[in-house]
């Protein structure tokens, strides 16, 4: 993705109606400063960008709230992105465990304009925030999104308009994804044509079922066919997260499908484990989940040739809280 060119839109795009001249004035500019921005010949610094868009009316800092996933209950003011120490708290976010090693082999930066960068001597400028974010989230759509409507942005409106149609697929046909990596499976591959009803036979569904995943696969273009069969045309990083109550009950719906598979004698691993701990150690031992859950995902992207389609169901539950009395 040219982040410049997204730059340059979503800076017109939280201009408005303004004159380029007008919005320069507004922000305290003697030059017209914005004009360079939205022609590509230079950018404003992340700080600068989110303070632009404040100007214009944007709610910069509930963007980025919204974006992170900081529950609203949540009140504990956070640094404006606004500030140059804004900027390091949502790079600190981004980055997450990642070592500076590690994101310079993801972007174009080395490790000491990204140490510099993380401990707020200097700030990256708006495209290369967008490439970090890119870099570390895989949701750069979504975040452009938070804050202006990707319509109004001509370089992304058709790959967001898709991104969505992928992210209602997973919440309105949860099988979609199964039978996207049902396509990967080395067999499939060997059967040269596709036959109608084998993915749905492999993994448990019905035929129309089937039918119905792949033309929603088609048209959020996570898919195409080629030659007889389907290929999985590219990947996509999909935030369920955003609506809290399709993301609850889509998490229940694999629950419930490893049950059956469960009761069926499937193959696998169960297990459970009752125990006490102490507040602090139940914190320590969600994090310790959180990074499994990594390690396992950077396990299975390395994993070839596809020999198993495979469901990962996994709970850390907390029995004496709030919700221990629900009947």
């Amino acid at each position: 993705m040219d982040t410049a060119l997204l730059a340059a839109q979503w800076l017109r795009a939280i201009r408005g109606r303004r004159s380029q001249r007008d919005a320069s004035r507004r922000l305290g500019y003697g030059s017209n400063i914005v004009y360079r921005w939205e022609s590509g010949h230079c950018a404003p610094h992340a700080s600068a960008a989110f303070q632009a868009a404040r100007r214009f009316g944007i709610d910069v800092d509930q963007a980025v709230r919204g974006f992170l996933g900081v529950p609203d209950a949540d009140r504990k003011p956070l640094p404006s992105v606004t500030s140059r120490e804004g900027v390091q708290f949502l790079l600190g976010r981004l980055r997450g465990e990642a070592s500076f090693v590690e994101l310079a082999s993801a972007t174009p930066f080395n490790r000491f304009v990204l140490s510099r960068w993380f401990r707020g001597l200097t700030e990256p400028r708006l495209p290369e925030l967008f490439e970090l974010v890119e870099a570390t989230t895989h949701r750069l759509l979504d975040f452009v999104a938070a804050f202006v409507d990707p319509k109004r942005l001509p370089c992304i409106a058709d790959e967001y308009a898709a991104h969505l149609a992928l992210r209602n697929a997973a919440f309105d046909a949860p099988w979609s994804h199964a039978v996207l990596r049902a396509l990967e499976l080395a067999e499939y591959a060997r059967r040269g044509k596709h036959e109608p009803g084998w993915i749905a036979a492999r993994i448990g569904i019905s035929s129309s079922e089937e039918a119905r995943c792949l033309a929603l696969l088609e048209r959020s273009r996570q898919i195409e066919q080629r030659d007889g069969r389907w290929l999985v045309k590219q990947e996509g990083t999909v935030d369920t997260g955003q609506d809290a109550k399709r993301a609850r009950e889509l998490r229940r719906f694999w629950q419930e499908q490893a049950l059956r598979r469960f009761d069926a004698g499937a193959r696998g691993a169960f297990g459970y484990n009752l125990f006490t701990i102490s507040e602090q150690d139940f914190e320590a031992l969600k994090t310790l989940y959180l990074q499994y859950f990594e390690n396992m995902r950077t396990l299975i992207a390395r994993s070839s040739p596809g020999d198993k389609l495979v469901l990962f169901c996994g709970q850390l539950v907390e029995l004496d809280g709030e919700s221990a009395n629900t009947g």
